[in-house]
């Protein structure tokens, strides 16, 4: 048996100037929904490194507040016929928006998968009915999040919207060099005559629309992991895995460089879906367009 100890590991780098905007960005959201529920003014204003941000919402759940002058709308539309309670903009190109629909939120998320369908997506999410995705989009990053609401029988959904000028997520990858380990703890079983091991979970789907070929089997970080490479298209596979995948209790879809995983707990399984081209560098076969590693607990 050969066995193959890992150097290097993929590891995600930077993403701060864009976390700390994101998070402003949120306090400004959960502001505006005490300043709702209290009362108040109509307008509220929020200074910051980043300069004054101007609050508009409504007192009543009665009037619906203007979009934003500038608000990318051809970009990131606002749900047709949605109520606006309330909206920000900072001069800096920045938006939040909070929004209920009457429709379900299946609906409302089903029209947001189609307007962003073609973006490069950064972090996908859907669990416990809740669902979430980041991204960039013709110079803009964007985050939609959508939940069902209970709160007033006038409105069945939800809807965040942020928007700020695109910039690096800092979503990129390295290689992080990792001491040599004398112990058995993390190895793969590479080999002609590997096939999947007798414990993998049959509920978990593998891709077999095309030639596909089991490449490792073993343990990694103290998980039962196992990789196969398939003839299609990186894009035909993750469509795969997500159609197949994101009915599930708990489903994140996330990208880091060329990589995207697909995180999943439905029941009692628990596995992350790991998918990217091959290449010359991974020194790997190239009879094989498309890499997945699914790690399983």
């Amino acid at each position: 048996m050969n066995k193959y100890k890992k150097s290097d590991k993929i590891v995600p780098i930077g993403g701060v100037e864009m976390n700390k905007k994101i998070s402003f960005l949120l306090i400004i959201i959960l502001i505006i929904g005490t300043t709702v529920a209290c009362g108040g003014d109509n307008t509220e204003t929020i200074e910051s490194e980043d300069g004054e941000t101007e609050v508009t919402y409504t007192e009543d759940m009665k009037d619906s507040v203007d979009i934003p002058d500038e608000y990318p709308e051809d970009i990131l539309p606002v749900y047709q016929g949605s109520f606006i309670s309330a909206a920000s903009k900072n001069n800096n190109g920045e938006y939040v928006i909070i929004a209920f629909s009457n429709d379900d939120s299946s609906e409302v998320k089903a029209y947001y998968e189609d307007i962003l369908e073609n973006t490069n997506v950064i972090m996908e999410q859907n669990a416990e009915g809740q669902y979430m995705k980041m991204g960039t989009k013709e110079g803009i990053t964007y985050t939609v999040t959508i939940a069902p609401f209970d709160e007033n029988e006038d409105y069945k959904t939800n809807i965040n919207l942020v928007v700020m000028p695109e910039m690096d997520t800092g979503l990129e990858t390295e290689e992080e060099p990792v001491e040599e380990s004398d112990t058995d703890s993390d190895f793969y079983e590479i080999g002609e005559n590997i096939d999947f091991p007798e414990d993998f979970p049959k509920d978990i789907p593998i891709y077999t629309e095309s030639e596909t070929k089991v490449l490792f089997s073993g343990i990694v970080e103290g998980n039962s992991s196992i990789g196969y490479g398939t003839k299609d298209d990186v894009k035909t596979v993750t469509d795969f895995y997500k159609n197949k995948l994101e009915d599930s209790e708990e489903f994140m879809v996330q990208s880091f460089g060329e990589n995207t995983i697909i995180i999943v707990k439905d029941g009692d399984l628990d596995f992350d879906v790991t998918i990217t081209e091959n290449s010359p560098d991974k020194q790997v076969d190239l009879n094989y367009t498309t890499l997945v590693q699914i790690n399983y607990r």
